[in-house]
């Protein structure tokens, strides 16, 4: 069994039918172009899969094993949570705007940096920080403090 992590293929429908996967940008982070199918605008979406201890069956994700049960509930925990710190910085001019999160096939979403973020702001931020999107450690510190006393 490969520990690659697979994307979903191209036209799977997420949040009861809302979005429709265009394409793959990143998979350091499985990271989907999606179209909202009822307003039409392309958004950019991340979702939880760590290939070392989940890996998904049809659309569905789940944990490698047993053994790895607990360290993938609480890895998914931590992503909901994070979404849901960011989306209450919405607005800050210096993070991905996420607006809101879902889970569905038994991982999550948030909409916008795992989430749900409008994709032109994320091709602003792969033209700002290269094609790896990762921001230098010293830009993210004072966020960071912020963020850790809220």
């Amino acid at each position: 069994m490969s520990n690659a992590a697979t994307p979903c293929p191209p036209g799977i429908r997420l949040d009861g039918d809302k979005y429709a996967i265009e394409e793959v940008l990143g998979s350091g982070g499985l990271v989907y172009q999606v179209r909202h199918r009822l307003l039409g605008e392309e958004r950019a979406i991340k979702e939880y899969l760590p290939s070392e201890i989940a890996v998904r069956e049809g659309e569905t994700v789940y944990a490698r094993s047993g053994a790895h049960e607990s360290d993938y509930q609480d890895g998914l925990d931590r992503f909901l949570k994070e979404a849901q710190q960011l989306v209450r910085f919405d607005g800050h001019p210096n993070i991905i705007r996420c607006r809101d999160y879902f889970e569905d096939n038994s991982t999550a979403y948030p909409r916008s940096f795992s989430g749900c973020c409008d994709y032109a702001q994320h091709d602003r931020e792969r033209a700002r920080y290269g094609a790896g999107g990762i921001t230098p450690r010293f830009r993210l510190r004072p966020y960071r403090n912020a963020a850790t006393r809220a």
